[in-house]
């Protein structure tokens, strides 16, 4: 619910990002002693599936005997590789807002309905679509790889919760076989596709495209739905937390009243990201019994000061503030702790805590 920058808490941390997306990119393309790259690398796959656009096979079962469609197919590869394969390494280093441009460049060329096609709420790829993801853009690999798990550790993502809702932890953890003395390494968490790749496949291996997230978010609520810089927060790109604040609806609490959690939008953006993700309704299940005990504690902490309590073994100061990140840069290591940041706040209309 931070951008990931400020969860970094680095003077550095935006070219450190961009040396990590570099890095991506070198992965992706490696090359052989001979300095020749290798035919797993992007660059080769870009070059074999331009020629395989050539061959009558393509034509039938990738453009459907129309070579209307075929010449735009062509066109969008030849893009990719033009100007010493400029736009396809783009399609892997770029911040959000440029991919936004790239991908606007690349629906200039070919349809939309040429990569995908919707039924109801499920987005299928079309043969193409289907063939960038399975000969190009191959997620499934990149995911598998010992890499993808080293790239999580730098890029902070270490036992943290997920950046769309702060409330489920996501963890990169270590996993030792009984038999076998090698420690595996796997990535307890989701890569999201902030740009569902099932729209813009071209876009499945983008570094700032790729959200670790809980499966929550990513599986249950997100899945294809259409997310854009212009609609949503990419949490490489701004902060949750400049665009919405938590609030107990009602406050101060009447005799037996049962509030609500409630997430307020700022400013002018008309941001979907709460409402798409069900941030409210998912809060108000999860945490509106713990908020009521923040309520609780606050009032006695205001009655009793800081005196020892010895039902937390703290004071009431600190068994207040237990879950509240200390700064804005700690909120992804705290479980909610937006919302209790925000809420703590709010009901300490006196300014005793100092927040």
């Amino acid at each position: 619910m931070i951008k990931i920058h400020q969860h970094l808490n680095r003077v550095d941390a935006d070219v450190y990002l961009d040396s990590l997306a570099l890095k991506l990119w070198g992965f992706l393309n490696q090359k052989k002693q001979g300095n020749e790259y290798r035919l797993s690398s992007l660059i080769k796959k870009l070059d074999n599936l331009i020629l395989e656009a050539e061959t009558q096979d393509f034509l039938e079962n990738i453009s459907l005997n129309n070579n209307e469609i075929l010449k735009r197919q062509k066109d969008v590869l030849i893009y990719l590789k033009n100007k010493n394969y400029h736009k396809l390494k783009a399609c892997v280093i770029s911040k959000p807002d440029e991919l936004f441009v790239l991908r606007n460049e690349i629906l200039g060329l070919i349809n939309f309905n040429e990569l995908f096609y919707v039924n109801g709420d499920t987005v299928s790829h079309t043969p193409f679509g289907e063939k960038l993801i399975s000969s190009l853009f191959n997620y499934n690999n990149f995911r598998k790889s010992s890499f993808c798990v080293e790239l999580l550790h730098e890029a902070g993502f270490e036992n943290v919760t997920c950046p769309y809702c702060n409330d489920n932890p996501i963890n990169i953890v270590d996993i030792s076989d009984e038999k076998d003395e090698n420690t595996i390494s796997r990535a307890y968490l989701e890569l999201d596709h902030f740009f569902p790749k099932s729209r813009i496949p071209f876009f499945a291996l983008s570094f700032y495209n790729l959200i670790p997230s809980c499966g929550a978010c990513n599986a249950t609520e997100k899945r294809d739905k259409d997310f854009c810089i212009s609609t949503h927060v990419n949490p490489y790109f701004e902060s949750f937390n400049d665009i919405y604040k938590f609030f107990v609806n009602p406050y101060p609490l009447a005799l037996g009243e049962r509030p609500s959690i409630e997430i307020k939008q700022l400013g002018n953006k008309n941001d979907l990201s709460s409402t798409d993700l069900k941030l409210e309704s998912r809060y108000n299940i999860i945490h509106k019994g713990a908020v009521l005990n923040l309520i609780k504690m606050y009032q006695n902490y205001r009655t009793k000061g800081g005196y020892y309590n010895k039902e937390f073994g703290l004071d009431w100061e600190e068994a207040l503030l237990q879950n509240v990140p200390k700064t804005e840069n700690e909120i992804l290591r705290k479980r909610a702790g937006k919302m209790y940041l925000d809420i703590v706040k709010q009901i300490d209309e006196i300014g005793i805590l100092n927040l």
